[in-house]
């Protein structure tokens, strides 16, 4: 590699790293085949239910707080999982959640009307 190549190539690198917001993370959307019938345990397994009742139509929470519906979700893969780990509101979070098991929480979300 040149070194005018080299060095546009690292000052991008820096440029970009310099603009990212503090403590972002970057998701990689989707990058397997997700498993919608898991996904269905899964929402059973997180107690999804709980908050959202067993459609995923939204409803009252345990706290009788409205929660939103989450069936058909039109949130994009990436925003889906960054509110599962680090949620915006009041919600639950579930930093541990695999990327497997997001994938398919969510096919399973999108299939449903």
């Amino acid at each position: 590699m040149k070194p005018l190549a080299f060095l546009l190539a690292i000052t991008s690198v820096m440029i970009a790293a310099w603009f990212a917001p503090a403590g972002a993370t970057r998701v990689q959307a989707m990058p397997r085949a997700a498993d919608a019938a898991n996904g269905a345990a899964l929402f059973q397994q997180y107690d999804c239910a709980k908050c959202h009742q067993a459609d995923a139509n939204g409803g009252l929470g345990p706290d009788g707080e409205e929660a939103p519906k989450i069936a058909g979700t039109r949130l994009s893969y990436d925003d889906f999982i960054a509110q599962i780990r680090m949620p915006v509101d009041r919600m639950q979070a579930f930093p541990d959640m695999g990327d497997a098991d997001g994938q398919d929480l969510y096919a399973y979300l999108k299939t449903l009307p």
